[in-house]
């Protein structure tokens, strides 16, 4: 039985940490849309401010990973 270094493992917990960052965006920003059609406008927009510091954090760690990546790796 092969055993992983902690790295790799380490590395593959923050892509699944992403994928749900970017994915919960997609379900507020889902919300947004039905909210509106529905007229719960406050809640749309509420949703909608959510959705854009969820997309904030993502990018912000995008950003980390893109220049700081190779040292992790």
């Amino acid at each position: 039985m092969k055993s992983e270094s902690p790295q790799k493992i380490k590395v593959s917990e923050t892509r699944i940490e992403v994928v749900t960052l970017l994915g919960l965006a997609v379900v507020f920003l889902a919300l947004v849309f039905v909210a509106y059609l529905l007229g719960a406008k406050r809640i749309a927009g509420f949703s909608l401010d959510v959705a854009k510091v969820i997309i904030a954090i993502f990018v912000a760690l995008l950003v980390v990973v893109l220049l700081f990546g190779s040292l992790v790796l």
